[in-house]
């Protein structure tokens, strides 16, 4: 391929990478508009493909779509995120926090009794009074199992209709019809601060990394710094990442001064891009903490941005993560849009490192102090186990976890939708 031009790059880092909008010209012109996606698919991942020298050589005319053709490139050994989308997709959820979907995440528990865990503002079922710690018993009749689940959930189309059955806190029997709708998330799930003598422990728990979250963190730790909380409380256990920048913007409100001018991390990419490669430092903004300690919250749902604020934090103040290990996505990607076609494709094209050149965490973050995701008590409460163990931590003695916790794990789609990590 000859004569591409990058004519405009955005550092809305997406999935822990920047949009690229790439335009071709010249000699794919003969191309219908598919046939151009393939051939330029093909060229990412010859060339920007984090593990180029692992991709085969294909006809890439002779797959019927990119997503195809993506499948058929990437280096499945390390490689599980690299995706096809839509514009439309991808725009809408990192620059509005938008999809389509019901507004609400959920978790099957070791006896496989489905769970939801946590429920967005503008989701119906919000509105209707399901939040945290109800159990999905049955939709449309059937009862849900990690093999049907999403099956159930039908389409990923505006107006579809499921009935959910519910079994409230109460021990009550609730069925309501809800329509999936285009839905703009809070990422922000909770926040509160917890006082006890000289503590002051600040907790918010964030549920993704994408361009609304900065005024929501903004306002958030504004309060912090009003209350003078001196401890923080940061729960990702259900955040796949987003926005290496709106990472990088959280790390700096963390650390304030105790860290200015410290690495925070540095991107590789392989050697055909290595010009490309850059590093990121920390430094103070104005609503900057002054932390004596910081404990983070993980699941294996834990991912990408999220697990950089570990490791990027680590080497420079306290870090105490409790919970379960994090889920290993020490990668990132591009997003790259065309004029000529709707597709965009999203492939894996550098890792990370620490200042200490700690990066290759395949296998998650292991936590310092194990705690289960209880998902049947709400956020904020003391009793909740990782909140009672990170609490604990920092010497907030009076609370008690629940004697009877539920381990459970976060049920995702695929592709955008992981990081999504919501219905």
């Amino acid at each position: 391929m000859s004569n591409r031009n990058l004519f405009k790059i955005f550092l809305i880092t997406l999935g822990l990478a920047s949009i690229s909008m790439v335009s071709c010209q010249d000699d794919d012109d003969y191309l219908t508009a598919d046939e151009s996606a393939l051939t330029e698919l093909n060229w990412i991942m010859q060339n920007l493909y984090y593990w180029d020298t692992q991709v085969p050589n294909v006809n890439p005319l002779s797959y019927k779509d990119p997503a195809a053709l993506m499948d058929a490139l990437t280096y499945k050994t390390l490689d599980k995120w690299s995706y096809v989308t839509t514009k439309q997709e991808l725009k809408s959820y990192y620059e509005e926090g938008a999809f389509l979907g019901f507004g609400f995440g959920s978790s099957f528990d070791s006896e496989n009794k489905l769970w939801v865990s946590f429920v967005y503002k503008n989701s119906p079922l919000y509105t209707f009074g399901v939040r945290r710690g109800w159990q999905i018993t049955a939709i449309d009749g059937t009862a849900p199992t990690p093999e049907n689940y999403t099956a159930l959930l039908g389409p990923s189309e505006g107006g579809v209709l499921k009935k959910f059955s519910f079994i409230n806190p109460k021990g009550e029997v609730v069925e309501q019809t809800f329509s999936k709708s285009v839905l703009k998330m809070n990422t922000v799930l909770k926040d509160s601060v917890y006082t006890l003598g000289n503590l002051s422990i600040g907790y918010i728990v964030l549920k993704g990394f994408i361009t609304p979250t900065i005024d929501e963190l903004n306002s958030v730790f504004n309060t912090f710094l009003s209350k003078g909380v001196n401890n923080l409380i940061l729960d990702l256990r259900y955040n796949g990442g987003g926005s290496v920048g709106v990472s990088h913007l959280l790390a700096n409100q963390i650390c304030g001064s105790k860290a200015n001018g410290a690495l925070f991390l540095t991107q590789e990419h392989n050697k055909k891009s290595a010009s490309q490669n850059k590093s990121l430092y920390l430094s103070p903004v104005d609503n900057s903490l002054a932390l004596n300690n910081l404990v983070i919250i993980t699941t294996n749902a834990t991912a990408s941005a999220s697990e950089l604020i570990i490791s990027g934090l680590k080497p420079h103040m306290s870090v105490t993560v409790v919970g379960g290990k994090t889920y290993g996505k020490p990668v990132g990607m591009y997003s790259l849009m065309y004029t000529q076609f709707d597709w965009a494709f999203v492939p894996i094209c550098f890792r990370f490192v620490n200042s200490q050149g700690f990066g290759d965490y395949y296998n998650g973050i292991p936590v310092d102090i194990e705690a289960d995701d209880n998902v049947r008590v709400p956020f904020g409460s003391t009793t909740e186990s990782s909140l009672s163990a990170a609490l604990t931590h920092l010497g907030y003695t009076s609370t008690k976890a629940s004697a009877t916790p539920i381990k459970s794990k976060l049920v995702v789609g695929k592709g955008l939708y992981e990081e999504i990590g919501s219905w």
